[in-house]
């Protein structure tokens, strides 16, 4: 699927945006000041990618049961090594259990490093603005982003036109959900890109 990425957004490398992000990214661009810039570290996840994140927070000295709760602590028992934080992290969410809004596209770290104060000031009002729910983290610095309230399709939304795109048969059921399609024409609109399916 087409990343879509909203004027006067940048992203880092191989940083992956739902169309709920993207539609949120938007929105926020709108009612946010020109000059306090929005870049993306983060947006959606996948198992290792949670796991190389919470690592990462783990060696900076993150408490990580006060950030995701008491479902982490049987990570924190496990070795400190990606690949077996990897697994238990797939486990759980093929378990229905998701450690991170990220893995559900429904979160949004935006970089604070080298902001001002008032800048970061600025860039909380208009996430509460757009309908996000800020949180300041500070290991690394950036404001964390959930509840986006896009309007676009969660990664579960997205299943069926994933498996869809990659050929796989997709039963007669998996057709786009009436919500789907709207918020699938709200993107293509939005950023003038075509949709990823005919519509029905």
């Amino acid at each position: 699927m087409t990343q879509l990425v909203p004027l006067g957004v940048t992203l880092n490398n191989g940083v992956t945006l739902t169309p709920s992000m993207g539609v949120f990214l938007a929105r926020l661009r709108r009612v946010l000041p020109n000059n306090v810039p929005i870049h993306v570290n983060s947006g959606y996840r996948d198992a290792r990618s949670q796991a190389q994140a919470m690592l990462t927070k783990v060696r900076l000295g993150d408490d990580l049961v006060k950030l995701y709760g008491e479902k982490v602590r049987m990570l924190l028992s496990l070795p400190l090594d990606v690949d077996t934080w990897t697994r238990t992290i797939q486990a759980m969410a093929d378990r229905g259990i998701y450690i991170s809004r990220h893995m559900r596209g429904d979160a949004l770290d935006l970089r604070t490093r080298h902001m001002a104060p008032m800048q970061v000031q600025l860039l909380w009002r208009a996430v509460i603005q757009a309908g996000g729910r800020p949180l300041l983290e500070s290991q690394p610095p950036h404001l964390h982003v959930d509840h986006l309230q896009g309007g676009g399709p969660t990664v579960e939304a997205l299943a069926p036109l994933a498996r869809a795109h990659r050929g796989a048969k997709a039963s007669p059921s998996a057709s786009p959900a009436p919500a789907l399609v709207v918020a699938a024409v709200v993107v293509a609109r939005l950023f003038g890109v075509p949709l990823p399916f005919p519509l029905p």
